[in-house]
């Protein structure tokens, strides 16, 4: 099977098309999507099924790398995403102007470029440096994140999120960390102005994305897989069946081993 996958950057996305079959990648292999901040989108040919499992494997160069997976992303993206968004400029030390800051505000608010996919979809957070509500395998803002993996950055981390009717779980490395439901009482109100609108009634169908934020960062993907639930992945007290088993996808060495290095 065959998935559609966007990845956005906040800045700006540059495209490029590209294939990425739905068979296994071996561990031992170079990692199948490099991606470097604010540069890659990848398109693929059909939507996921309305209810389907995604499992991810991830390197992240260092607990502070800022990057996710979005899922039920609107139709909208397709025209949306190859919009820029705001320009803005940094300092010497880094720092974004307040001039570029409104700006990237007002584009915010507009849901312009890649902030459509921030308001119209939903983000599995990978960045371990961080509170639970926005670290690894929280959705951004929404729902928290009760563990990171004990693994170091430079590690490959297995991720199957599940979407099941309404509600997305996140397992990293076979353990449930997050259960979200949009309908839910206790979903945080939003509270600052870059986390994702709630209004917004993401669909049960639509798209999946892979994204990688800010310069400097440096995160890798692999072995991404997309399919249908059977009856074991029904939700409930047992849970998911572990990535693992779901996916044959295996945790595996640091920098060397698997040629992960920064661009």
């Amino acid at each position: 099977m065959e998935v559609l996958i966007v990845i956005a950057a906040i800045a700006f996305v540059v495209w490029l098309v590209s294939k990425l079959k739905s068979s296994p990648t071996s561990t031992s292999q170079r990692p199948t999507l490099p991606a470097p901040s604010q540069r890659w989108l990848i398109s693929h040919d059909t939507i996921a099924p309305q209810r389907n499992q995604a499992g991810v494997v991830v390197w992240q160069g260092d607990a502070k790398s800022n990057a996710g997976v979005f899922v039920r992303i609107t139709d909208g993206i397709l025209e949306q995403v190859s919009r820029p968004g705001a320009a803005f400029d940094r300092g010497a030390a880094g720092k974004i102007s307040e001039r570029s800051m409104k700006r990237m505000m007002a584009s915010a608010e507009r849901e312009e470029g890649p902030w459509f996919a921030v308001h119209r979809g939903y983000e599995v957070q990978i960045m371990d440096a961080n509170d639970s509500l926005h670290r690894t395998g929280a959705i951004y803002s929404l729902a928290p994140s009760a563990a990171i993996s004990p693994k170091a950055p430079g590690e490959w981390k297995t991720t199957l999120i599940t979407l099941s009717g309404d509600r997305i779980l996140v397992d990293l490395d076979g353990q449930r960390i997050t259960s979200f439901d949009p309908e839910s009482p206790d979903v945080p109100r939003q509270r600052q102005w870059f986390e994702p609108k709630r209004e917004p009634k993401r669909p049960l169908r639509g798209y999946l994305g892979l994204q990688n934020h800010d310069p400097g960062d440096v995160v890798w993907f692999k072995e991404i897989r997309v399919r249908p639930l059977i009856q074991a992945d029904t939700p409930g007290a047992a849970g998911v069946i572990p990535a693992t088993k779901a996916f044959g996808a295996q945790a595996a060495g640091g920098h060397g081993g698997n040629d992960a290095s920064k661009k």
